[in-house]
């Protein structure tokens, strides 16, 4: 069986506007299905183990400033055309397949289980400025988890000692959406395996037709 012939979309000339194009994207479309999915959605039943994991307001600049400065370093250190244009077709994939369950499957984050009792320090009020930018909605799966770990795995074949750094990276960012309460367990699961279900469908099946130039 052949594989499925993908255009090239993005080159090492284009990336930064790509990216940037990319990112407008998200930004309309999350926006869209957070408002949605907190009007709808409801709470999930919380396992003791995630009730055990405690609010840590510091872990917030993981979550909101560790996260992009890892999604520009990766982008940065792609080096291989057809890695990238891949990484960009599965980032389309992810957004949208995210999108259908953040609309039909809604659920909202626990934040009004865990309150800020101390809200005089930075990390305290950063943390109340994220939650008053983000909505409840927009949990499973978790695209802060599917995004990490698809990026990661964009060097998984071609630049082995940065897959390695990526995933310790995505690790981190991972369980820092448990620990600032914006995500559920099972969101985290969830983006972390769609995220890898898309990457090896997209690595098994396709390839990109890259021009002679980006060779």
């Amino acid at each position: 069986m052949g594989k499925f012939v993908l255009k090239a979309l993005i080159t090492k000339e284009n990336k930064w506007m790509v990216i940037v194009t990319c990112l407008l994207f998200f930004s309309l479309f999350y926006a869209l299905t957070g408002y949605l999915s907190a009007k709808l959605g409801t709470p999930l039943e919380m396992s003791e183990f995630e009730r055990a994991i405690p609010l840590l307001p510091w872990t917030i600049w993981i979550y909101s400033a560790l996260y992009p400065a890892y999604f520009l370093w990766c982008f940065y250190n792609f080096q291989d055309v057809s890695e990238l244009n891949k990484t960009l077709y599965s980032f389309f994939i992810l957004t949208l397949v995210s999108g259908c369950f953040f609309v039909f499957y809604p659920l909202i984050s626990p934040r009004e289980l865990y309150p800020l009792t101390e809200t005089s320090s930075l990390n305290a009020r950063f943390l109340l400025f994220i939650r008053s930018t983000d909505t409840a909605g927009n949990c499973l799966p978790s695209l802060h988890v599917g995004f990490c770990y698809l990026f990661a795995l964009g060097f998984y074949r071609t630049q082995k000692h940065k897959f390695v750094f990526s995933m310790i990276v995505a690790n981190v960012i991972s369980v820092s959406t448990l620990t600032t309460k914006q995500h559920y367990l099972v969101d985290v699961i969830a983006g972390a395996l769609l995220a890898s279900m898309i990457y090896f469908v997209m690595d098994r099946w396709t390839r990109v037709a890259i021009p002679p130039s980006q060779k």
